[in-house]
């Protein structure tokens, strides 16, 4: 028996659809133009998150500070991440598209704006 998919949701189980968040929206295509990449100094783990993105099955997690549309259309994006180890780096957008496109359920945290890098550490 096939189960049909709701508009706007994804399956990520079998069994079990979940809403469909864009990576992106307006809002962080803003927030991005005002934190272009190297803007920030000193401290970084006191600096306000953008927005994350995290895997809820594995351990990954990537807080991002600074992102900067390349001529592409893609995104470049720079903030504290966690693969198997914190550190810090660049990923770009459709690096995270790929992993959905091929089965890893990553979704944008929606509960981060107004904390800092230090405050999403798990």
């Amino acid at each position: 028996m096939t189960t049909k998919i709701p508009k706007g949701y994804r399956q990520i189980l079998p069994g079990l659809c979940v809403k469909q968040y864009p990576l992106i929206t307006k809002e962080l295509e803003k927030a991005f133009e005002k934190n272009p990449l190297f803007s920030h100094e000193g401290n970084l783990m006191e600096v306000e998150v953008i927005t994350a993105y995290y895997t809820p099955f594995y351990r990954g997690r990537w807080i991002i500070i600074e992102g900067e549309k390349m001529r592409n259309g893609d995104y470049l994006l720079y903030g504290y991440c966690h693969i198997t180890e914190w550190e810090w780096g660049s990923v770009y957008l459709s690096e995270l598209q790929k992993l959905i496109d091929n089965g890893i359920y990553i979704e944008r945290d929606l509960n981060c704006r107004g904390k800092k890098v230090k405050d999403l550490l798990y």
